[in-house]
């Protein structure tokens, strides 16, 4: 799981994005509601692969969070997904 901070000073509420490669799918939290000032609160995602997904070093996907208090707070992570031989 990741861990998602509200570094404000008031209770904010969040939305959550991914961009995924093709034909991948995600079940995760699109949003995040009530979240005091300084608090966190764990986001657990989970990644669906098609079965043929090659090996390979990293698939990398963002996650983007964005206040909907302040609309200039959005902050993006880039990820990656290694996918192992015989997985």
């Amino acid at each position: 799981a990741l861990t998602l901070q509200n570094q404000g000073d008031a209770e904010d509420t969040f939305t959550l994005s991914l961009t995924l490669p093709p034909g991948w799918n995600a079940d995760y939290p699109s949003r995040l509601s009530s979240l005091p000032g300084g608090a966190q609160q764990p986001v657990s995602i989970t990644l669906t692969l098609p079965p043929d997904t090659p090996v390979e070093n990293g698939y990398p996907f963002t996650l983007t969070a964005a206040s909907l208090t302040d609309l200039d707070s959005v902050t993006s992570l880039q990820l990656s997904v290694y996918v192992p031989a015989g997985g």
